[in-house]
């Protein structure tokens, strides 16, 4: 039987992840693709989408929790990370397409541990869950924006 993490340690290990990629990426700068305004849109929206996911789906007054809306924003988060991480596909960078991959395996990991406990997150681990994504979701944006002055 494997042990079950929680939350806040299976994030951390997903922006160390990203952020091991993205530092090594950064290192052979000629390898990396010119900046590109849409995949900065993308990742913001992504991150205001999913940090919003996190406080529809925490403990509050007068909320309980809902598997079929669960269903609902799960089917449309994963649509929304998909059609992200196509657009990277095509941008031809696997550093973007990772990120996307990274960022979508997070949010698909809050999905599961909602649908398994079938109740809402917990104020102080949804508080830790939503620092940790918006990081992630930082770290990406960074590196997004940094293409641009590598352009310069």
């Amino acid at each position: 039987m494997k042990p079950k993490f929680s939350s806040s340690s299976q994030i951390r290990g997903l922006v160390f992840a990203l952020s091991a990629a993205l530092f090594l990426s950064g290192c052979a700068t000629h390898f990396v693709s010119a900046y590109d305004a849409t995949s900065l849109e993308k990742l913001t929206s992504l991150k205001v989408f999913h940090l919003r996911f996190i406080d529809d789906f925490t403990e509050g007054k007068g909320k309980t929790f809902d598997a079929q809306k669960l269903k609902t924003v799960a089917d449309d988060g994963d649509l929304k990370f998909s059609e992200a991480e196509e657009y990277a596909i095509g941008l031809g960078d696997q550093t973007r397409v990772q990120s996307i991959k990274i960022l979508h395996e997070q949010f698909t990991n809050t999905c599961q541990e909602l649908q398994q406990d079938k109740k809402l997150l917990f104020k102080d681990n949804a508080r830790d869950t939503r620092r940790m994504v918006a990081l992630t979701y930082d770290q990406a944006i960074k590196m997004e924006s940094a293409r641009l002055n590598l352009a310069k």
